[in-house]
């Protein structure tokens, strides 16, 4: 038996308690999810946090796709964007996307795809990016300090990729499938992260896009350890799986209504 895709529809955990994987909650400060449903122009932050997303230059009629993971954020432009903030500040720090490239990536057509990037300015940002080499990159900047890792393969096909940066105040990593790339010793921590931007360079504004899809982004306060990472991978559902059988609610209701299905959740105890 297959286990369900958490969703609007099919229900899914909103916290640690509810959660299958309650310590990959900890220290969550940022959770969107597109893969749960459509939400229209508003792309809702599950971390507790309220760091709610608004899509930029993106059409929610045609933007919102299927996929096999349930559904996911296509970004067909390189202006393309979720818009987001948060008032949390970072001293160590996880970032998290699965994104499947347009077409593939190579050498040959990577310019600098942005998939997660937090910060307050450009001396002061953390990012996951495809670099123009066909690596991907874990990049933090802090003041004329610039620290990278990056993947050794450069070369990615028109599938899902777990990329998670991490910094644990000694060494920044990158992370793709579960498989560390190379690191680099860390420096001090980013401070308040006032903004957070998905799929595009937001900081600096420079036309710096994803093409292609996020279906799950999420930061962490911390740098989360080998085997959190490996987990996101073999299941990219983790933090929403639920730890019990959900209520069921009609998906015509549930879709683009997340309110809709905590009232009824709530009303069925």
């Amino acid at each position: 038996m297959s286990l369900l895709i958490p969703s609007y529809a099919q229900g899914f955990a909103r916290n640690a308690a509810e959660s299958a994987n309650p310590n990959l909650w900890d220290r969550l400060v940022g959770l969107w999810a597109p893969h749960l449903g459509p939400t229209g122009l508003t792309l809702w932050d599950w971390s507790g946090y309220s760091n709610n997303g608004v899509l930029t230059n993106m059409n929610p009629a045609t933007d919102w796709v299927t996929s096999r993971l349930g559904w996911a954020l296509n970004f067909p432009d390189a202006t393309d964007r979720v818009s987001a903030s948060s008032s949390e500040s970072l001293s160590q720090w996880t970032l998290w996307a699965l994104i499947r490239p347009t077409g593939g990536w190579s050498s040959a057509e990577a310019a600098d795809d942005y998939l997660l990037e937090v910060g307050l300015d450009a001396n002061n940002r953390a990012f996951i990016y495809l670099n123009d080499d066909g690596a991907i990159r874990h990049l933090s900047v802090s003041g004329v300090t610039v620290r990278i890792a990056a993947t050794a393969q450069t070369s990615w096909n028109e599938q899902y990729y777990s990329v998670v940066g991490t910094s644990d105040g000694s060494l920044i990593r990158v992370y793709v499938d579960g498989v560390v790339g190379s690191t680099t010793a860390a420096h001090q921590g980013l401070g308040t992260i006032p903004t957070v931007t998905l799929g595009y360079d937001g900081i600096e504004d420079e036309g710096r896009g994803l093409t292609g899809r996020i279906a799950i982004a999420g930061i962490w306060s911390r740098a989360l350890v080998s085997s959190e990472i490996q987990h996101l991978f073999r299941d990219p559902h983790a933090l929403t799986r639920l730890r019990s059988q959900p209520y069921a609610v009609p998906a015509a209701a549930a879709v683009g209504n997340p309110w809709y299905y905590y009232q009824q959740q709530t009303a069925a105890g």
